[in-house]
């Protein structure tokens, strides 16, 4: 799955992630699109880059949850900004790595760490963590 485009950066590609047969191509975009930033990867990256704003809290004894009002601003956000895409492919998991590695899309947690931006949604991203662990 690609999540691409943006106000002024047509075609730029933001996040590259796969689906498992288990789980379908469907459902994952849901939970990115609608779900929480407690089962997104994308979603907690948006908040800790600063997509909303709201209360953020611990969730069990690692995931992170933010409040209706911030889980809200980012599925809004979502929606205004990216347009799905998607490509299917046999063996996804296999090819994942590469991808993110050839088209460096800066959302992605893994395999990127030659991003421009690596460090700074690394550090944000960190930075939420522990301002919800500290609750």
């Amino acid at each position: 799955m690609g999540v691409v485009g943006s106000p002024g950066r047509d075609g730029y590609l933001f996040y590259v992630g796969i689906a498992s047969a288990r789980t379908g191509l469907r459902k994952r975009l849901a939970t990115h699109v609608n779900g929480t930033a407690r089962r997104s990867t994308l979603r907690l990256t948006l908040a800790a880059i600063g997509v909303g704003s709201g209360t953020v809290t611990r969730s069990g004894r690692s995931k992170v949850s933010l409040d209706v009002a911030y889980e809200t601003a980012i599925t809004t956000w979502i929606r205004d900004n990216f347009t799905v895409s998607w490509v299917a492919a046999a063996e996804a998991h296999l090819i994942e790595r590469s991808v993110i590695g050839l088209l460096a899309p800066p959302l992605n947690s893994a395999f990127k760490s030659h991003h421009a931006a690596y460090a700074t949604v690394r550090n944000a991203s960190a930075a939420l963590r522990a301002r919800a662990q500290s609750l």
